[in-house]
């Protein structure tokens, strides 16, 4: 008997997890709109926040055209 109630107990916690991490990211959606000009406010509530762009992405548009010029010179396939 002691096995089914704790196996019960285990469902319980793990939907009730499941409900507060549905709401923590409701949470988390809102509060970066709503202080979006605060980055110093989210990352007090633990959420944080990119300031800079990566350096990946500042290259990805020279990368992409490298790659559309790389494809465009490539010379096409017989019968393609």
């Amino acid at each position: 008997m002691a096995k089914g109630a704790a196996q019960q107990a285990t469902a319980e916690q793990r939907a009730a997890m499941a409900g507060l991490r549905h709401e923590m990211r409701d949470f988390r959606r809102i509060a970066k709109v709503a202080l979006k000009s605060h980055p110093q406010l989210l990352e007090k509530l633990g959420i944080m926040v990119r300031v800079a762009r990566t350096a990946a992405q500042r290259g990805a548009g020279k990368k992409a055209a490298a790659t559309r010029k790389a494809r465009k010179d490539k010379p096409q396939p017989v019968g393609a």
